[in-house]
């Protein structure tokens, strides 16, 4: 319920919550304002008290007007005015005894209270423009009028008495019923004036020609004259003349807003009132007759009252979409099932040069008569559901030159969801065309420059960043947006050189100048920087640019060729050439490539020794003319190399004598090679042996040889050792990880959970998401994460989403299922699978974080599943990937990001964001979903920006499908426990 208080905050407006805390106070003081509504109610009640005839009960509702709108105004807090204004008039007519008075009095104010209470919300509204406003006046009118006669009538009667009557129970019902809603007008007409002062409100404009307004006040005078008549003959008998008076009422309420109409409704009751007095005035006697006439009254009433509504509600749609048409950039033209306009807005007069009265009702103009049978074609392709998406068009313009243009159409379907027409919006291709080509070459240069590019506002907040400035800076382009750039800033420069370079600035020059920067890291980072403003065409400020190229590396690479210079022998050399790039077998080419060039080498390899105790080489390196070895070495010659790698952890230099004599087989090199010397290194990963260098000659002294050679390799295996230990530890753990994965895949050890998405105003669910929950408890986003690293991540999808699917089937209605696949899995196959399974339309979300290669290739892989298939795209509005894949991917859903959505209620940013978004969706007939919801306040929020479809804990928690087919909903929390902070299928 809204109180009376709020009702004078501007802007509880259509049902808005005021955000201020304390409601808005009148300019007058509360004092003399009390008095005036005092004054008023008491000259009211007065006037109508003093002119009824004598021992006749006063009709209480024309002041119950004041009072209500006093309460609805002042808060029901003042129901005491009500009181002791009913007071002095009983008391100073001596209608009522005093204590017959003062139950009067508190059954009045009670029926204001009761009122204001119930009907406070529509009240609160400027326009009572929707059904639920009348259903809520009328009822509440009910309660009240219930109230008066279940109170009044028995409490009065043994008052006045001293026995209980109930006789006059429904009379006193109908009479209170039929008063307050005669009254409702007036009402609505003090609050409005209160809030306006006076201003009058677009809402009661009339609108009728004077043709119309005379010959309706001409059926109303005969009406009322029927009234007059049949009141002046024999009261007691109805003819039911009054109902011409119906006429008028409806008709004002087709063509102006509510009170106008009630207030029509309120003069014919008067005046039938007055001439019963005057007149009739033993009808008063005749309870059946005046409850009659009362039932007419209150049917009239209520009968402008629900019309009127009803018609301004329609109004209003009509507005808003002639608003949203007229508004767009687009040009946006609709067509009946013939093909003749039937909308026509400012955007396709301005691009095809016919005015919309030229058009209008007509044939569509834009089609060579040569073309009209495609043309048709075309048109009964929308009408049977086969719309149109980005498809380029070339139409003609009014002067017979070609428009180019893209056309995204759909038909327009009636209340029974028959094509009645079709609707297409058309973007004209020509000189924005080429400019977005331009834009798009320019943005790309930008994004692929070596130097650091950054793009600041006039106030120095950063809006652009390059990727070179994540490499050079360690930042992330989210955590520099918005920030100031002195976040980079090292302290080793003086406030003097920055207050030179903003002076530089502000006067309209570049600056540029070396800067010593800090890294995310603390490192430091010294670059040439270039920073210049940027002007429109007005010579306003709009930008920052500044252009930065890192001189660190270019220092690095110099102390580096300085110290190859200095040092040039070849085994630092050769070490100086082995990179940690690439995989294991990469590493080990590059060292034996390196190791075969030291000088005398006739060869090189590099043996791996395997946990299952086999030794094999894949990385060999032999001078011309030697024979090529197995890769697997034999099991006596493996265990002599692992046996000696364990025990001679620095390595053993020999000649091929003291070789052969143990390794007859030849080991690396066949006994028949002309080697004559061999170095053995092993390679220590964590105080193990994992790898072993070699190297042979085939120099005349191969012993001597080896010996001298022995410290160049261990400085070789020193060095492969710290190149390779992150890249054993990484293929340990990614064999420990492909393990798990593999456990989980075959073994299912994960549970579909599925969470509600509802249509917030009409309270129900429309479909629900299907997310993952481990059986280990590990995060879904970290579980696939893990699993994409090692190779699985598609097969660990598909089995999660087909599982999923095949639960959703026993979910309750048709809602679709929304699954989350990355852009790698969406094949037509699988997506038929899990529709197939699901027993119901898929919808698939992609989200900020998943890159999309190739959007043309997702776009021809969903549009010919659709509707069974469609698409979503997830994080809306958290970055320029999102943006684009909407963009890009006209999908049919745009799930808001849970940024945008928290605190909505709150932060006129996020408001304005939402509301671009909705605007987007309503141009391209896209869906919006809001994630997130937790709150009453944001779900309101949202639907008055234009989001119906939401999502979150609001209503329900992710969690299993229950036996009985239904997810558990509500706010609270469920079997499934709090849900993961990041989802996936």
């Amino acid at each position: 319920m809204t109180s009376g208080t709020d009702q004078l905050d501007p802007r509880v407006r259509d049902g808005a919550p005021s955000t201020s805390g304390s409601p808005r106070r009148s300019h007058r003081p509360v004092g003399p304002a009390l008095l005036a509504w005092f004054a008023a109610y008491v000259a009211v009640d007065a006037v109508v008290a003093a002119v009824q005839p004598e021992g006749a009960a006063a009709p209480w509702y024309p002041p119950l007007a004041i009072g209500i709108a006093l309460l609805a105004v002042r808060g029901v807090a003042a129901w005491p005015v009500i009181v002791a204004a009913d007071l002095v008039v009983a008391v100073s007519l001596g209608t009522l005894g005093v204590a017959a008075a003062g139950a009067d009095a508190l059954v009045v104010a009670g029926q204001a209270v009761l009122f204001v209470a119930l009907a406070g919300r529509a009240l609160a509204r400027r326009r009572q423009s929707r059904p639920a406003d009348a259903v809520t006046l009328l009822g509440a009118a009910a309660a009240s009028a219930a109230l008066g006669a279940t109170v009044g009538a028995p409490v009065l009667s043994w008052l006045e008495l001293g026995a209980v009557d109930w006789s006059e129970w429904r009379t006193w019902f109908l009479g209170d019923l039929t008063g307050i809603v005669t009254v409702l007008p007036a009402i609505v007409l003090t609050i409005d004036w209160w809030r306006g002062r006076g201003e009058r409100s677009a809402a009661h404009r009339w609108d009728a020609s004077p043709v119309e307004a005379a010959l309706v006040a001409g059926i109303a005078l005969v009406g009322t004259v029927a009234v007059f008549v049949e009141l002046g003959g024999d009261a007691r008998h109805h003819h039911g003349f009054e109902l011409l008076l119906v006429v008028p009422v409806v008709w004002l309420a087709a063509r102006t807003a509510p009170a106008p109409t009630a207030l029509l409704a309120l003069a014919i009751n008067l005046a039938a009132v007055s001439v019963l007095v005057v007149r009739a005035p033993e009808l008063f006697d005749i309870s059946e007759q005046l409850v009659s006439l009362q039932g007419v009254m209150l049917a009239l009433s209520a009968t402008g009252l629900v019309t009127s509504v009803a018609v301004s509600s329609q109004r209003a749609a009509d507005e808003h979409r002639r608003t949203l048409l007229d508004a767009s950039p687009l040009a946006t033209v609709s067509l009946d099932r013939d093909g003749h306009v039937s909308d026509w807005n400012p955007a396709a007069e301005a691009t095809f040069g016919w005015r919309a009265d030229e058009v209008i009702g007509r044939p569509f103009p834009l089609i060579d008569p040569d073309d009209w049978e495609a043309f048709a074609h075309r048109h009964a392709d929308l009408l049977a559901g086969r719309g149109a998406d980005g498809v380029r068009i070339a139409y003609r313009h009014r002067d017979g030159h070609r428009v180019a243009g893209r056309l995204f159409a759909t038909r327009l379907l009636d209340g029974s969801g028959h094509p009645v027409g079709a609707i297409g919006l058309i973007e004209d291709l020509g000189d924005h065309h080429q400019l977005l080509q331009e834009r798009d070459r320019l943005a790309a240069a930008i994004e692929q420059a070596a130097e650091s590019i950054v793009v600041t506002d006039p106030s120095a907040r950063i809006v652009y960043a390059n990727p070179a400035v994540e490499r050079a800076t360690g930042y992330t382009i989210d955590e520099l947006l918005g920030q100031n750039p002195r976040i980079f800033q090292s302290g080793r420069q003086s406030p003097e050189l920055y207050a030179q370079m903003w002076d530089t600035l502000t006067s309209g020059r570049p600056w540029r100048g070396v800067l010593v920067n800090r890294r995310k890291d603390g490192s430091l980072i010294e670059e040439d920087a270039t920073i210049s403003p940027v002007r429109d065409e007005h010579g306003e400020l709009v930008a920052y640019v500044g252009v930065k190229r890192d001189l660190t590396v270019e220092q690095e690479l110099r102390d580096q060729l300085a110290a190859e210079v200095q040092d040039r022998a070849s085994t630092v050399a050769a070490l100086a050439r082995v990179r940690g790039d690439g995989t294991l077998e990469d590493i080990a080419h590059q060292v034996t490539a390196e190791v075969s060039r030291l000088e005398g080498a006739a060869g090189a390899a590099v043996l791996w020794l395997n946990t299952d105790g086999s030794v094999w080489h894949r990385s060999l390196s032999l001078s011309e003319g030697l024979p090529v070895v197995p890769e697997l070495l034999p099991t006596g010659e493996a265990e002599l190399i692992r046996t000696r790698a364990a025990s001679l952890p620095g390595g053993w230099a020999e000649s091929r004598e003291e070789h052969g004599a143990v390794c007859r087989s030849g080991c690396v090199v066949p006994p028949a090679a002309p080697v004559t010397g061999l170095v053995h290194v092993p390679v220590h990963v964590a105080g193990d042996p994992v790898a072993v260098i070699a190297a042979f000659t085939t120099v005349p002294d191969g012993g001597e040889w080896a010996r001298r050679r022995l410290p160049a390799v261990a400085e070789f295996a020193t060095h492969t050792a710290a190149l390779i230990t992150p890249l054993i530890d990484h293929h340990t753990r990614v064999e420990e990880i492909r393990a798990r994965i593999r456990q989980v895949i075959d073994e299912a050890a994960f549970t579909p959970v599925f969470q509600s998405i509802v249509d917030g105003g009409a309270s129900r669910t429309v479909g629900h998401e299907a997310l993952t929950r481990f059986a280990d408890g590990t995060r879904p986003d970290l579980r696939f994460l893990e699993a994409a690293q090692v190779g699985l991540g598609d097969e660990l999808e598909e089995v999660c989403a087909r599982a999923a699917a095949a639960v959703a089937a026993d979910l309750p209605g048709t809602g679709f299922v929304s699954v989350n696949l990355s852009p790698s899995m969406l094949r037509r196959e699988l997506l038929l699978d899990l529709q197939l399974l699901a027993h119901r339309p898929i919808v698939v979300e992609l989200t900020e974080h998943v890159a999309v290669e190739d959007y043309e290739t997702v776009r021809s892989t969903i549009d010919p599943l659709r509707p069974r298939v469609r698409l979503a795209v997830d994080d809306a509005g958290s970055g320029y990937a999102s943006l684009r894949h909407v963009l890009e991917l006209r999908p049919d859903f745009v799930k808001l990001d849970l940024f945008l959505v928290r605190d909505v209620h709150r932060d006129p940013a996020r408001q304005a964001i939402v509301a671009g978004m909705v605007h987007y969706a309503a141009v391209t007939g896209t869906l919006v979903i809001a994630e997130g919801v937790e709150t009453r306040e944001e779900a309101h929020e949202l639907e008055r920006l234009g989001v119906t479809l939401m999502q979150g804990y609001l209503w329900s928690h992710p969690a299993p499908l229950r036996p009985s087919g239904e997810t558990p909903a509500g706010a609270g929390p469920t079997a499934a426990g709090p849900p993961a902070p990041a989802d996936r299928p």
